[in-house]
């Protein structure tokens, strides 16, 4: 009678035992430091709209360069609302949003010219790294992904949102 007792306090000692042994040998990963990947320390993008292929078009022909201090540059050629040169500072956690947007989208596994059918317009978005620079040549909106036109789309709205001076 007390055999069926005896087997079933065994089975529990050793199976207390023997989660106690696994829990032992897994906790410690746990307590292991993460190692983070490596990511190249963004200093600069930029975008560079060199206009349409079509002259009625009007399309804006410009350089704009955005710095991870806070400091960007413009040069509006033509088309645009700012037309010269000009100098600014934005926030610079407008800055880390684009560079989070930048990795998002995986912008450095981009090729570096997005062919389309036809030539509308050529527009460049360019990041510098501590690491070196990856240039991605578009020539027309149709025929850029989602990932390159969510970096260009945001990269258009912050030139609102710097606060320009003209360089004399």
């Amino acid at each position: 009678m007390f055999w069926p007792m005896k087997r079933r306090a065994i089975a529990s000692i050793v199976g207390f035992f023997l989660g106690w042994t696994i829990f032992q040998i897994v906790k410690p990963v746990e307590n292991l430091p993460v190692v983070e990947t490596l990511t190249a320390q963004v200093l600069e993008i930029k975008l560079v709209s060199k206009g349409c292929t079509d002259a009625a078009l009007e399309c804006p022909v410009f350089d704009m360069t955005l710095r991870n201090n806070g400091t960007g540059s413009f040069v509006g050629h033509a088309n645009h609302w700012l037309k010269g040169k000009f100098e600014g500072t934005f926030p610079e956690q407008d800055f880390n949003y684009l560079v989070d947007e930048v990795y998002k989208q995986e912008f450095f596994d981009s090729p570096d010219e997005v062919v389309a059918d036809s030539v509308d317009e050529t527009i460049v978005v360019e990041v510098v790294t501590n690491e070196g620079t990856h240039r991605v040549t578009s020539y027309s909106w149709d025929s850029m992904d989602g990932a390159l036109r969510a970096i260009h789309a945001r990269l258009w709205y912050e030139q609102y949102y710097v606060d320009w001076e003209e360089v004399k």
